[in-house]
This record gives C-alpha cells, sequence and structure tokens, in this order.
C-alpha cells in the first residue's frame, strides 16, 4: 500500500510542479508579449492590455436565497398533524422523503455548484489579469463592456457584482478618478505609472443596456462603480526642453465612448443627445485632420457595421413591440450610418479629394467588445468608384493590403475576443510608439490565449430534440437571414443548449455529420463523417470574407 503511494505521488509531484509552472508562465511558454517598435529591443511606451467580455454573472443564475432550503420537508409536521391514520401519516412521510432525495438535495447539489463555479470563474479572470500584469507589464489596461452579465439585476446585486469586480478579478485595480474624467487630462507616457493599476472601463449593453433600455439610472449606477461612461485623455511624449508648447507635443489620445445609444430608438432623448453632444466635442478638440503627429485610440464596446460574413457576428437589430416602448432592443453593430460618423467626425475621413488632408482623416485605431469570437478588419473607402459617392466597406485587415491602400482612407478595427474561459481566456495586446523619421504615431496588436477549452463541448442532445429543432434552424438562418446569436437566443432553454465552438482550430477535433455536407462542407477545413452519432448543426458563413467556421448543438445520442 505505501509502496504504491510512493509511486503515485512520485508522479503527481513533478506533475503538479510542471502543470503549475506552466499555469504562471504560460505567456512565456506561448512567447507572447507586446510588439516592439521597429529596429529597436526597447519596449513601445504606450502597451495597453485590452480584455474583451468578462460577463460576471451572480444571483440570476442561483436560485432564489428567500426559498427554504429542503422545501419538501417544510410542511411535514402539518402534514402529519393533519393525516387521519397511520397509513395516511406513512403515505406523507414517503411524500416528503420522495421530494427531499428527488428535488431537494439535486437542486441543492446544483446551487453549490454554481456558486462554486462562480467563484472559481473570479479567479480564472483575475488569474489572466494578474498573469500578463507581471509578465507583460503593460502600462495601461481597459475592459471594452459587459463588465456584468446582465443590465437587468437589482442595484444590490450590481453592488455584489461590482464588489467582486474590484477585489476579486481586478485586485488591487483602481477606478478612473472623476477629477481626471471630468474634463481633457493631460498626462506624460514616461510618468504616468499609476496608469498601469487604473482599468478604462467602457459600458456594454449588459452593464447598462441598448438604447432601447439604457436609462439615467442604470447608466448613473455603472459610473458610480465603474468609473464615466465617455471621457477622453491625452498623453504626450516627454518635454524635450523648458521652450517646448505641451499642445505641440506628438500625443496619443485615448476616446472612451458609450456607443450603447448612438442608435435609435432611444428609451431617454436626452441621454442620446448627450452622447452625440461628448461626439462633437470631441471633433471640436481634435488637432487639425493634417497634424500627424497626434493619434486617436477609440475604446467603445459595439463594433462598427460590417457585411455579413465579414465577422462572425453579422448586421442584427432587433426592437420592443410598440406597447413595450418601441425602442431598440438589441444589436450586433453599429448601423453604418453611426459608423460613418466616427469615421468621418472623429477620425476626419472623407471621400473628397479636396478635403483637409486629402481625405485621409487623422491617424489611429478603433478597439471594440461585443462579438466574442473577436475580429480584425480594416474600414475603408473603396477606391475602384466615384470619390464623392463611395460608400464604407470593411474587410479582413491585411497588412500588405492596408499598406498599398494608404492613398485611401481607411483605418483598423479590433474586436478583441473575450475574455471568459469558453473562448481561451483571450487578451489582446497593443503597442504604440512615435516614429521620429516619419513623425507619426505607429500602432501595433497581437492576442494571447490561456489556452482553456470549453467544457460546453461534452453537452449532449437527444436525436429527437436535434429533430425537432434543425429544420427551423435551418430556415432562419438560410431563408430569412438571421445571424446566429438570436437562433442560439431563439431555442436556448434547459434541454437544448446550443453553444460556439471558440475557435476554428479546434474544428479539426470535432465530428460533423452529414448536416454539413448538405451546407457545402467541401469547403470546410475539417472532416465531415457521416456517422448517424453526431448531430452538429453546421452553419457557415461566406468562405471569401469568413474568418472561419461555425458549430451550433451538441453531440447527438440515442433517445
Amino acid at each position: 500500500m505505501i509502496t504504491s503511494l510512493r509511486r503515485f505521488l512520485f508522479l503527481l509531484v513533478p506533475l503538479s510542479i510542471l502543470s503549475t509552472t506552466y499555469l504562471y508562465f504560460y505567456p512565456t511558454f506561448h512567447r507572447c508579449g507586446f510588439p516592439l517598435p521597429s529596429d529597436s529591443t526597447r519596449p513601445a511606451p504606450f502597451r495597453l492590455l485590452a480584455l474583451g467580455d468578462p460577463q460576471l454573472e451572480g444571483d440570476s443564475s442561483l436560485p432564489d436565497p428567500d426559498e427554504a432550503l429542503f422545501p419538501s420537508l417544510g410542511n411535514l409536521w402539518q402534514d402529519l398533524l393533519a393525516s387521519g391514520s397511520a397509513s395516511q401519516g406513512l403515505l406523507v412521510i414517503q411524500h416528503c422523503l420522495s421530494g427531499f432525495f428527488l428535488s431537494d438535495i439535486p437542486r441543492t447539489l446544483r446551487s453549490n455548484r454554481k456558486r462554486l463555479d462562480l467563484l472559481g470563474n473570479d479567479y480564472y479572470l483575475a488569474h489572466i489579469y494578474q498573469t500578463l500584469q507581471w509578465a507583460l507589464e503593460p502600462t495601461h489596461v481597459t475592459v471594452l463592456g459587459d463588465l456584468l452579465g446582465s443590465q437587468w439585476i437589482s442595484d444590490k446585486e450590481f453592488e455584489r457584482r461590482g464588489w467582486r469586480y474590484w477585489n476579486r478579478v481586478f485586485k488591487d485595480g483602481l477606478r478612473v478618478d472623476d477629477e481626471i474624467t471630468a474634463g481633457i487630462h493631460v498626462g506624460t507616457l514616461s510618468q504616468e505609472g499609476v496608469w498601469k493599476r487604473r482599468i478604462i472601463n467602457v459600458a456594454g449593453n449588459h452593464d447598462v443596456g441598448y438604447a432601447g433600455d439604457l436609462t439615467r439610472e442604470r447608466l448613473q449606477r455603472f459610473e458610480r462603480v465603474f468609473g464615466r461612461a465617455n471621457w477622453e485623455t491625452r498623453f504626450v511624449l516627454p518635454n524635450k526642453g523648458p521652450d517646448h508648447d505641451i499642445s505641440a507635443l506628438p500625443a496619443l489620445r485615448i476616446v472612451v465612448l458609450n456607443s450603447l445609444n448612438l442608435d435609435t430608438p432611444a428609451v431617454d432623448p436626452e441621454l442620446q443627445t448627450d452622447t452625440y453632444k461628448y461626439i462633437n466635442s470631441i471633433i471640436t478638440a481634435s488637432r487639425p485632420v493634417e497634424d500627424q503627429t497626434s493619434a486617436t485610440i477609440l475604446l467603445t464596446h459595439v463594433p462598427l457595421h460590417k457585411a455579413k460574413g465579414v465577422c462572425v457576428d453579422g448586421p442584427w437589430f432587433d426592437f420592443y413591440d410598440e406597447d413595450e416602448g418601441g425602442g431598440l432592443k438589441e444589436q450586433n453593430h453599429l448601423s453604418y450610418n453611426a459608423g460613418k460618423g466616427i469615421l468621418e467626425g472623429i477620425y476626419g475621413m472623407s471621400g473628397n479629394p479636396h478635403a483637409p488632408y486629402g481625405g485621409l482623416g487623422r491617424n489611429g485605431i478603433i478597439l471594440t467588445g461585443h462579438d466574442h469570437e473577436g475580429c480584425d478588419v480594416y474600414h475603408h473607402l473603396p477606391a475602384d468608384s466615384e470619390p464623392e459617392s463611395r460608400r464604407w466597406s470593411a474587410e479582413k485587415r491585411n497588412a500588405s493590403r492596408e499598406d498599398c491602400d494608404s492613398a485611401i482612407p481607411g483605418i483598423r478595427e479590433i474586436t478583441v475576443r473575450s475574455m471568459m474561459g469558453e473562448f481561451g481566456g483571450n487578451a489582446g495586446l497593443l503597442s504604440a510608439w512615435f516614429d521620429e523619421e516619419h513623425q507619426r504615431w505607429r500602432q501595433f496588436h497581437a492576442q494571447i490565449q490561456a489556452q482553456v477549452l470549453p467544457t460546453s463541448m461534452s453537452s449532449t442532445i437527444t436525436a429527437d430534440q436535434w429533430d425537432q429543432r434543425k429544420e427551423e434552424i435551418l430556415r432562419l438562418y438560410i431563408d430569412e437571414g438571421w445571424t446566429l446569436k438570436p437562433i442560439k437566443r431563439k431555442f436556448e432553454c434547459p434541454d437544448f443548449h446550443p453553444t460556439k465552438v471558440p475557435s476554428p482550430d479546434q474544428l479539426q477535433r470535432v465530428p460533423i455529420s452529414h448536416q454539413a455536407e448538405e451546407m457545402e462542407a467541401e469547403k470546410a477545413q475539417a472532416e465531415a463523417p457521416t456517422s448517424s452519432k453526431y448531430g452538429w448543426l453546421f452553419l457557415m458563413h461566406d468562405r471569401s470574407t469568413s474568418i472561419g467556421l461555425e458549430l451550433y448543438g451538441g453531440r447527438v445520442t440515442d433517445a
């Protein structure tokens, strides 16, 4: 017995040491780091750690705390007293014990498992943040919206999740002071070490709601706990001498924008007006378009408009019924006009070649969240049409194409993949530095994943459940053009829980049924076995523009 235990420990201890080492040094093992300036081994002066959509859950996913712990036993004594005979009393006891063992105990176990799951998830997200802070030494940190999992939670639950956010997930992180966000703060990059601890929080739809349910009360509680939703700050390079005017030094501009009420209808038009006034103030306070010594990094939640198939989430809008106010209920992207306003307003780009700086606009980059899968696109005005009648277009970013198209208006937008475990514990790394030779800012982006595979891949769905839904899902997706997120929401229920494969590189591990062949599986870069044991619903965008494939459903078992 002792010998067997020694052998077991002999194997377990080295494995534990190796696993723990990897867990804390995974950025090193994956050789991840902030991009370095060209022809330099010194780190960039601005290094932004960008995290997307942590979505902390809470009591809405737990049983009602006011309910009895074991409700089946709640009336046992009263029912026994009311029973007329010993046989009836035995039936009462049998009924109560049956409910206790078959209902109450499993319910309690599920509840405790969920509480443990929430605790583990908090520390999982905290591990990502703390490890990357220590290993990569960012100068700034942002969370690109959906800090919490629901805008509908009570104020008490909001405060509870806010406490978890600041005391578990981002422990030692600091809320950006109202004194900084109230005006245009100007700092020096080399002297702003405190920003490493400040968390630049962006408002997401699960924090404050979409335009149709974004009320002043929801916005105020978000700003009280996490910081102002609309604000900007600027960082300049170190002053080179006493005669330098700080306003003339190369500057990096950080603009935080609440994009949730840019589109209509809005439940609070005054709040929407405030957002547009803020955008106008950004434009007014900008340096001239010709001044390329300034660059703007826009941090917002909802991605800009792009055609279906460019990213995982295609264009999608949903609205409340008239009796519910008729407001905007949900959206995947900003509308074309809202996105155009950002590109042509904040960045000053134009299809008119006679506009200032030839219409090329201000230097910068856009970081967004919302689409959990992430995306990297280039917004531009196509060169093969009349200059003043061109419409903005977005396509998967190609660095060489972007360099070749530097003579046309365009800008890069990075939708940062979610940091949730289901999506690999992702983080975005953005470096920016000033190119002295060309007198302009350069920005480069990389990403890192904690490499955690989703547990949802093992979920099961019976063949009957699959057959009842697959035709309707296919009809909505193919015939009516629904995107996958609303399809998932429509059909999700306790016995049918569709999930997304978190990244295309895992497709080789996933069995695909004949459903794939019916939907052009020959285009896929994964095998498609025809065994009836597997019933994955296979949905695919246009391969010419898509970042990859999507799988919905679960492994089908015999009913």
